[in-house]
């Protein structure tokens, strides 16, 4: 008897677990591949935008290109830039995160501040995750100081990485954007 177990994130097992286990590691197909692979298939949406939000996963990327999701993604982001120049209140704003999947937003999240602090060191805009708000972050970028940005952007993963099952979900948005606006704050302050 053969199991085959498939865990996107291995290190979470149980070491008994993992003992017992021959790895087998499955890199991410060159990007040209998959966009090749996913371009005929998506009808919603730009297959490289998708592809680079699912971080180089086309099956991921496939499941993204839903029309109801995205347009929520251009809502939050919206919203976040509007947060971010000050112009909205944080908590508010904190009510439109709490309907999406934590996961989700933590990895969007993510996105926008490490494409920011890329921006901010590079102006080139090669291997961002959200190539189609380049023009829109790299504004922004211009007021992130890259030290309050990389720490926001540690305390995401660090939530990230924590069990989300039991979690109050407003609480958490109210608590990223709230850290967000006074990291934005005293970037342009400095």
């Amino acid at each position: 008897t053969l199991i085959c177990l498939v865990s996107e994130h291995p290190s979470r097992l149980p070491a008994t677990i993992r003992s017992r286990c021959q790895t087998l590691d499955l890199p991410l197909p060159a990007e040209d591949d998959a966009l090749a692979w996913l371009s005929p298939r998506v009808s919603v949406g730009e297959p490289l935008t998708l592809l680079r939000l699912a971080r180089g996963a086309p099956l991921r990327a496939l499941e993204l290109a839903d029309e109801e999701r995205l347009s929520l993604r251009e809502g939050l982001f919206a919203g976040f830039m509007e947060v971010s120049r000050g112009r909205l209140d944080p908590v508010a704003e904190a009510a439109a995160w709490n309907k999406l999947e934590p996961e989700i937003l933590l990895d969007w999240l993510s996105g926008w501040v490490g494409d920011l602090l890329r921006l901010g060191v590079s102006p080139t805009r090669e291997g961002l995750c959200n190539p189609d708000k380049a023009a829109e972050l790299a504004a922004l970028a211009e007021d992130l100081d890259p030290g309050r940005g990389h720490r926001f952007l540690q305390r995401v993963w660090a939530v990230g990485a924590e069990d989300l099952s039991n979690l109050n979900r407003l609480l958490l948005c109210e608590s990223l954007l709230i850290e967000w606006t006074g990291v934005m704050q005293r970037s342009t302050r400095s």
